[in-house]
């Protein structure tokens, strides 16, 4: 069953926000059995209702990490709920997917001697692309807004229209410089998606320089026909290593010590696990992904907990990305 928002108010902390500088790690207690049989009743439900229960299975597998990943022994919260992301969806592909789709193939089928009959496809290839780029941000804004702590929601802000043209903006510096923009891109999303990220009315603050991300992507750019795209992984560390340094919450600061080579074994090791399970063992890829993070993430400080309020909920884009 789904559950209700908690509405018990926020806990005290004994920590002083301006002289605390205690490094501290977050705990993970999800158990590799429980997950495992979820996994299976989700796996079955969603066959028996040809796809539906989908919605709810996924619900129930975010709603387990979040659960089971602690700061100061306090769980996060997963506040989504299956019937919300399941009519989102459906509201979406009516309002935006079908009408648009309907409308391609009768002028496919109706003018097929015209030139509109060949323009119209590929319009509607952009128009779906952007629709695309607009469900993953719906669905961003949504997990994140659905995500709380100790009573309180966090928030993603991003507007659409801003989103939408950095992301083409960026996309065809990429595409002209054949990925050599991309470390600069990445800098420019990271100060757009950090800084209107928030925890209840305190937000994230994001002050990276690209120049510490470029450094060494010139040889991971190099090497990727070589190592089939492995070596970007390596930047990807860095750039992930970078995010938690330039990133702040009021006082709490973040470090996160993940290498190329972790995140290299991880995708392979669980890419054998799919591959050989016949995606089985799907519950424990992600069971590894999670002991990773952990392991490797690190916060220090705390932020003032009682000058922090409440944060609205998110209304559209529950099932957008879905």
């Amino acid at each position: 069953m789904d559950k209700p928002e908690p509405t018990t108010p926020l806990p005290a902390t004994t920590s002083n926000p301006v002289a605390d500088t205690t490094v501290r790690q977050l705990n993970y207690t999800g158990k590799g059995g429980k997950l495992f049989s979820l996994w299976i009743v989700n796996w079955i439900l969603t066959i028996l209702t040809l796809g539906v229960y989908h919605f709810w299975a996924k619900t129930k597998v975010r709603r387990f990490f979040h659960e089971n990943t602690l700061f100061l022994d306090e769980p996060f919260t997963y506040l989504g709920t299956g019937r919300e992301i399941f009519v989102s969806a459906i509201k979406f592909v009516l309002i935006f997917v079908l009408p648009f789709a309907l409308v391609a193939a009768g002028v496919t089928i109706f003018l097929q001697n015209s030139v509109i009959a060949i323009i119209v496809p590929i319009l509607y290839g952009v128009i779906f692309y952007c629709i695309k780029l607009y469900a993953t941000l719906s669905g961003m804004r949504y997990r994140a807004n659905r995500m709380s702590w100790r009573g309180l929601r966090f928030a993603l802000k991003v507007r659409k229209g801003e989103y939408l043209g950095l992301l083409i903006r960026i996309s065809l510096l990429n595409l002209i410089t054949l990925g050599l923009y991309r470390p600069y891109g990445d800098v420019r999303f990271l100060k757009l998606f950090i800084n209107n990220t928030a925890y209840g009315n305190l937000h994230f603050t994001y002050d990276g320089d690209a120049r510490e991300v470029t450094r060494g992507y010139w040889i991971n750019w190099i090497l990727v026909p070589f190592t089939f795209g492995a070596s970007l992984l390596w930047y990807r560390a860095r750039l992930l290593k970078h995010i938690a340094k330039s990133t702040k919450l009021g006082k709490l600061e973040f470090r996160y010590n993940i290498t190329g080579g972790q995140l290299f074994w991880l995708g392979f090791s669980n890419g054998l696990l799919l591959l050989f399970s016949f995606g089985i063992l799907g519950f424990y890829a992600l069971q590894r992904k999670m002991f990773l993070f952990v392991d490797t993430f690190r916060l220090r400080g705390m932020p003032d907990f009682a000058a922090i309020k409440k944060a609205s909920a998110e209304k559209d884009g529950a099932g957008a990305a879905d």
